[in-house]
C-alpha cells in the first residue's frame, strides 16, 4: 500500500488532480473579492503585465499561464531527461506552491510572464547544448529578456543568468556574444525606431512596492510562504548535491542552470523584496524541480509521507493566506 501511494504522487493522475485543485483554489480566492490588486508601477518603456488585463480575464490568464509553465516543465523533463525519470511530481509541487500564494497566483502579472519566458529560454538553451552554430536560439533568448525588461526591470536580473548558461551549454564564442548583444538591442531599436516609445517616455526602474497594496499581516503571510519555498529549494539542493555531481557533463549543465536560476532568484527577492511578486513563480519552478529530484533520487515506499507533509504545509499556507 505505501508503495502505491508513493507511485501515485509521481503519476500523471496526481498531476491532473493537483492542477484541478490549484484552479479551484485560485478561483475561490478571486471569487471571495478580498484579493489585493497588484498592478505594480509602469515599466521602463511599456506598462507591466499586471496592467494588461482586468476582471475574470485576469484570473483565467493567470491560471492559463500556470498551466503553460507546467506544460513547459513536463516538456523539459521529457525531452532533456532533467530528472532522469518520468515522474511528474514537480507539477504537483508547483501547483501547490502556486496555490499557496493565491493573491499572486490568481492575477496575471510580471511573475507569470517572467516564469513563462524563463521556461522558453531554458528550452532554447538546453536544446543548443554543445551546438555553437545555433546562434538564433541565443538571439531569441536575449531578445525575450530584453523585451520583458521594457515592461518590468525584473527580467534584467536573468540576463546574466542566461549569459552564464551560454558558457554552461558550451556556446561560448565571439559570434554567440554578438548574437546575444543583438538580441538585447533589437527590442529597443524597434520601440524607439518605430516611434512606439519616445525617448522622453523612458524612465528609470522603480520598485513595484507590493507592500503598498497589502497590509502588514498579509506581508508576513506572503514572506513566510516564500521563505519556506526558498528553504525547501536550498535543502533539496544540498541533499541532491553528491548524487547530481555523478551525472554526466550534459546533465550537470542542465542541473547547474536550474540551481543558478534558483539562487539568483532568492538573492533578487532578498535585495528587491518590494518586488517579490515578480520572482515567486520562477522560485516555484526551481524549488519544485529540485524537490522532485530529491524524491526521485531517494524514492522509497514511505517517501509519500514527506511528500504529503510538504503538500499539507502549502495547503496550510493557502488557508492562512486566503481564509484567515
Amino acid at each position: 500500500m505505501p508503495a502505491r501511494i508513493t507511485k501515485f504522487f509521481h503519476s500523471r493522475y496526481a498531476m491532473f488532480l493537483a492542477a484541478v485543485l490549484m484552479t479551484l483554489a485560485l478561483w475561490a480566492t478571486w471569487a471571495s473579492g478580498h484579493m489585493a490588486a497588484l498592478t505594480g508601477n509602469r515599466g521602463i518603456a511599456l506598462p507591466p503585465a499586471g496592467c494588461w488585463l482586468a476582471g475574470p480575464t485576469d484570473l483565467w490568464a493567470a491560471i492559463a499561464s500556470a498551466f503553460a509553465v507546467m506544460g513547459l516543465l513536463v516538456y523539459i523533463n521529457r525531452r532533456f531527461n532533467l530528472l532522469r525519470d518520468l515522474s511528474t511530481l514537480f507539477v504537483v509541487l508547483f501547483a501547490a506552491m502556486t496555490a499557496a500564494t493565491p493573491d499572486l497566483g490568481a492575477q496575471f502579472g510580471t511573475g507569470q510572464l517572467l516564469a513563462m519566458v524563463m521556461g522558453v529560454c531554458v528550452v532554447l538553451m538546453f536544446g543548443s547544448y554543445a551546438r555553437p552554430m545555433r546562434r538564433r536560439e541565443v538571439f531569441l533568448v536575449f531578445l525575450l529578456l530584453s523585451a520583458g525588461t521594457a515592461t518590468q526591470y525584473a527580467f534584467a536580473v536573468y540576463i546574466p543568468v542566461m549569459a552564464v548558461c551560454c558558457m554552461q551549454m558550451r556556446l561560448g564564442s565571439l559570434r554567440t556574444a554578438v548574437a546575444a548583444l543583438l538580441g538585447l538591442v533589437t527590442p529597443w531599436w524597434l520601440l524607439l525606431g518605430l516611434g512606439i516609445v519616445e525617448p522622453t517616455e523612458l524612465q528609470l526602474p522603480r520598485p513595484a512596492n507590493i507592500f503598498a497594496t497589502i497590509n502588514l499581516e498579509e506581508g508576513v503571510q506572503l514572506g513566510t510562504t516564500v521563505l519556506f519555498t526558498a528553504c525547501l529549494f536550498i535543502v533539496a539542493v544540498a541533499l541532491n548535491f553528491f548524487r547530481t555531481m555523478a551525472y554526466n557533463a550534459r546533465a550537470r549543465s542542465y542541473n547547474g542552470t536550474v540551481l543558478l536560476m534558483g539562487f539568483v532568484t532568492i538573492v533578487a527577492i532578498t535585495v528587491d523584496y518590494n518586488n517579490v511578486a515578480s520572482y515567486v513563480p520562477v522560485l516555484n519552478i526551481c524549488a519544485s524541480l529540485q524537490a522532485a529530484q530529491f524524491f526521485v533520487l531517494h524514492r522509497t515506499d514511505r517517501s509519500w509521507i514527506a511528500i504529503l507533509c510538504i503538500l499539507l504545509a502549502y495547503a496550510g499556507f493557502y488557508i492562512w493566506n486566503s481564509v484567515i
